[in-house]
């Protein structure tokens, strides 16, 4: 295998890990459960109004690993779709 495609795996394992990790750090620090009443922090949301496709899908994650699988999808869709994606790239990559 070259150097190149050995980096590239290495940055598809850190980014299906950090896309797994980041909303568990979340939930960690939340304090009070307030995660539904949070303020969003994407920039497409702050300047239009208007939510991207993608917004929702922290609080997804973090409700997904709360076990609250409603909620879960009440807040994305595809949510758990990411959970279950990330970790089967991380055992092909790995493999």
């Amino acid at each position: 295998m070259t150097k190149i495609k050995r980096i590239r795996k290495l940055y598809g394992i850190v980014g299906a890990l950090a896309i797994l990790a980041i909303p568990y750090f979340i939930m960690i620090q939340s304090e009070n459960n307030n995660i539904e009443t949070a303020q969003s922090l994407c920039p497409f949301k702050m300047l239009t109004g208007f939510p991207c496709p993608g917004c929702g899908i922290t609080k997804s994650l973090i409700f997904f690993y709360e076990g609250d699988f409603l909620k879960s999808i009440y807040y994305h869709i595809f949510g758990p779709f990411t959970v279950l994606f990330s970790v089967i790239s991380v055992i092909v990559l790995v493999t």
